[in-house]
This record gives structure tokens, sequence and C-alpha cells, in this order.
């Protein structure tokens, strides 16, 4: 099993788009086992169609919302390291299973402090994932 200590990429002075998708309302397709899950997979065939060789950590927050005109709980997912048409890519291929309980909203701080966590990170051509919720260690996807 393929583990690392990833250096985490953050940019934490900069608001950076980010994308809403709406927890209380969606479910994962048959084929995937959460909407994590899907992430790890677009992420992986697009480092993988891009041979990207940097270094980039996406990160999420799950947080109270209204947005989708209803009280609810909504995960928020940007990155910072990858180019910035990245999260458009996302957004289109999330789209296909989940439609309007995504959207792309306006710029957020990263702020590890008010609970932002990493849920990606890319080094060395391969995508990882926190081994448990402190990410302590990390798996390849």
């Amino acid at each position: 099993m393929n583990l690392i200590q990833p250096n985490l990429v953050l940019i934490d002075q900069y608001k950076i788009p980010t994308l809403e998708l709406d927890l209380s309302k969606i479910t994962a397709p048959p084929e995937i086992s959460e909407w994590k899950s899907l992430i790890e997979k677009i992420t992986s065939e697009w480092v993988i169609a891009n041979k990207f060789e940097g270094t980039a950590t996406l990160w999420m927050w799950q947080s109270h919302s209204q947005r989708f005109h209803a009280d609810g709980i909504s995960a928020y997912v940007n990155q910072c390291g990858l180019p910035s048409l990245f999260l458009k890519y996302l957004q289109r291929h999330l789209k296909k299973y989940f439609g309007n309980q995504l959207e792309y909203v306006g710029n957020n701080w990263i702020l590890v402090e008010r609970g932002w966590r990493p849920l990606l990170h890319i080094e060395n051509e391969k995508v990882w994932k926190p081994r448990d919720e402190v990410a302590a260690s990390w798996i390849e996807v």
C-alpha cells in the first residue's frame, strides 16, 4: 500500500472559487459509494489525462446552507495548485450526477481554523486521500 505525508498546498491569503454541493438531497450514483468517491474518480482521470506533474490540494468544508431553497447541509470544495479551469471541469462532470444540487459559488478563503480540511492531494502524478478524518496519513486513490 502506497502512503505519503504530503506538504498540503494552501493559499490562505486569496479568495478562490468554490463549488457548493447540497448534501441534503444528493445520492451518489450506484457504481460510486459516495460523492467524495466521485470527486476522487474525476480528479484522478483529469490528472492522468493532463499529465499533471505539479502539487495541489483539494479542500472541503461542510456547513449549514440555504442556497438550495431550504435549510440543509452543503459541502464546499475548492483547490489550491491546479489550473483555474479544473474547478469548472469538476463542476461539469459532477453536474451529470447531481444537476441543480451543485453550484459554482463565489470566492471563499480556505481557513483551516474554521473547519476546512483536505479532501484530496495531488503529488508525484498521483491522487491521494486522507486515510482517516485527521489526515494523519494518506493513501493513493
